[in-house]
C-alpha cells in the first residue's frame, strides 16, 4: 500500500488510517499471516498497525522484492505473467578453512 499524500484532508486512506490506528508511513507492506500459512484474524492483533518494512527489515525487504516482481510481472501493458516470484534465496556463506571447535556437552546435573 502506497499513501501519496500524509494529510487528513487530501488522502481518505490517511483519515481512515489514523482514526483506526493503522500504519500511515509512505510505503506500506504487511504480513497478513504473521509468518504462517493463515491469514491472522484476530481482532486485536492487527497486522496492518505497523509495516514490516519498519519492523522487520529482513522480511520487510523480502517483501518488497516479491511485491515488486508480481508488480512486474502482471502490468497491465504487458501479458500476464501469474506464477510465483521465486527470489533467490540469500548467499551461503562459504565453509571455514580451519575446523571449528566442538560444542559443549549439556550440563547433566539440576541448575
Amino acid at each position: 500500500l502506497s499513501i501519496f499524500e500524509q494529510t487528513d484532508t487530501v488522502s481518505t486512506t490517511y483519515r481512515r488510517g489514523t482514526q483506526k490506528e493503522l500504519s500511515n508511513d509512505l510505503k506500506n507492506l504487511f504480513d497478513l499471516c504473521d509468518g504462517t500459512t493463515d491469514y491472522v484474524t484476530d481482532p486485536t492483533n492487527n497486522k496492518e498497525a505497523q509495516s514490516v518494512l519498519n519492523s522487520d527489515v529482513d522480511k520487510g525487504t523480502e517483501l518488497e522484492a516479491m511485491m515488486e516482481c508480481h508488480d512486474t510481472r502482471t502490468h497491465y501493458s504487458s501479458d500476464p505473467d501469474f506464477s510465483a516470484c521465486n527470489l533467490s534465496p540469500a548467499p551461503v556463506a562459504a565453509p571455514v578453512a580451519s575446523p571449528v571447535a566442538s560444542p559443549v556437552a549439556a550440563p547433566t546435573g539440576p541448575c
